[in-house]
């Protein structure tokens, strides 16, 4: 079912091998991103609503499984540009084409991670297990990374004898508060960004003016000895500002600053 909707969503025949990978290396959009905080908030209402943590991973694999299908009618729907969007949790259609079908990626790696819980916890084995089991598996860098952090909840509950519902809302928001500066950092970046691409343009607008006022700096830059050491000193400056400001953009975004 998941290949048919990422094909149809990309608007191809048939999705490949490399098609899959380019899906899989996309950036985790915010809708993305809140899928773990999502989860972790309704895992711990199902336990303080007094549910074992059997039968709360069964439920929560369910509604999964009810959720998947939903987005894959939402995103036909919206392939076919029939009717009016309908408003609902976890909706990913104001994503574009890549970024929707790796939303869609991650939530059926979600589906399958809580089966394989809700399987695990039916045979009455630590769920702590599934996590570490699960880390083998390829799917979106966004699932995968927080499968050790739960494990660790999941182990200092069982060994301290803690609420697990304490626990897993305190890392819900640990989470929250980590998008939220993602976001601002994002947005605080942007600025940097654009000036940088702004600087990068500044010489190819300045041949262009050069033209327009009636000079020749492409006859001089290409037609001697000079003109040529000139324009290949330029460009490799260029260059080497926007790489150098691209690296400290990316850092920046990664909050190694």
């Amino acid at each position: 079912m998941l290949e048919k909707m990422l094909a149809r969503l990309l608007a191809l025949p048939i999705l490949g091998t490399w098609r899959v990978r380019w899906v899989a290396s996309a950036a985790a959009s915010l809708e993305e991103e809140e899928i773990w905080p999502d989860l972790l908030w309704r895992l711990a209402a199902l336990l303080r609503a007094g549910l074992g943590l059997p039968a709360a991973f069964q439920k929560l694999a369910a509604d999964q499984q009810a959720l998947l299908v939903d987005l894959a009618q939402e995103a036909g729907a919206s392939g076919r540009g029939g009717g009016e969007p309908r408003e609902k949790s976890g909706s990913s259609l104001d994503l574009g084409p890549r970024a929707q079908a790796a939303y869609l990626l991650a939530q059926q790696n979600m589906g399958d991670f809580l089966g394989a819980c809700a399987r695990q916890a039916s045979l009455g084995d630590p769920l702590w297990q599934v996590c570490r089991q699960s880390l083998g598996q390829s799917w979106r860098p966004s699932i995968l990374s927080q499968l050790p952090s739960l494990e660790a909840c999941l182990l200092v509950a069982q060994r301290s004898g803690a609420p697990l519902a304490q626990i897993l809302e305190t890392y819900a928001r640990f989470l929250e508060g980590q998008i939220d500066a993602g976001q601002l950092r994002e947005t605080a970046l942007s600025g940097p960004a654009s000036s940088g691409r702004i600087m990068a343009s500044l010489p190819l607008v300045g041949l262009g003016l050069g033209i327009l006022m009636g000079t020749d700096p492409l006859g001089f830059l290409l037609g001697s000895w000079p003109g040529g050491l000139l324009t290949c000193l330029g460009a490799g400056l260029a260059f080497a500002g926007y790489r150098w400001t691209r690296n400290l953009t990316r850092q920046a975004e990664r909050g190694l600053l």
